[in-house]
């Protein structure tokens, strides 16, 4: 095993996406409206538990390379599989697929670009709320009737992976504008430590 790798994490992560495709696989239906068969729903129950278990473990799951290069090829593989059990095809998913490492690679340059461990966990929170409140506020505003049918991309990077699984890209420029701005500050932070060694 690489030094840098770390199997809780890894297993962990592994554990949580498993869980997700089980839901799918074993029928059960997470809501009232959810498709016929639930297996066809494998896709987005998945994507969810991706981006939320990412967000919330990045701190130990994205703390170098090696991890993040694990994580990735496991959601990856694992998302293929939901891919298959929703009857994708393959080119269905990779557009899924690469948003997934857009999103890893962004929360892993984050973590790089935060020094403390205490810095990281509060990344870690805002990304997990960031993430998911969008959606959970959508989904409100719904049931409550005090929201249209549409949703900007302003209510986070998870929503347009929700909306068209197929083709995420066209949710608009939020996850690209994080992506960059992350590894802005990636940067930016490794030049100011390399300034301050010599």
């Amino acid at each position: 095993m690489a030094p840098g790798l770390a199997p809780g994490p890894l297993l962990m992560w592994s554990i949580l996406q498993l869980g997700a495709i089980a839901l799918s696989a074993w029928r059960v239906p997470l809501a009232a409206q959810f498709p016929q068969p639930p297996e066809f729903g494998a896709v987005r129950v998945l994507i969810v538990v991706q981006f939320m278990s990412a967000a919330l473990l990045s701190p130990v799951l994205l703390a170098d390379w090696q991890m993040g290069l694990a994580a990735l090829c496991s959601g990856g593989t694992l998302l293929l599989v939901a891919a298959v059990l929703a009857a994708w095809s393959l080119g269905d998913a990779l557009p899924l697929a690469g948003y997934l490492a857009a999103w890893l690679i962004c929360l892993s340059a984050w973590m790089k670009a935060l020094g403390g461990a205490k810095w990281r966990m509060v990344a870690a929170g805002i990304a997990a709320a960031f993430s998911a409140g969008g959606p959970l506020l959508w989904y409100l505003g719904q049931d409550l009737g005090s929201v249209t049918a549409s949703m900007p991309a302003a209510y986070g990077p998870l929503w347009p992976a929700l909306v068209d699984p197929r083709f995420p890209w066209r949710g608009g420029w939020l996850l690209p504008g994080l992506f960059l701005l992350a590894i802005l500050c990636a940067l930016t932070r490794a030049q100011v430590l390399r300034q301050t060694r010599h």
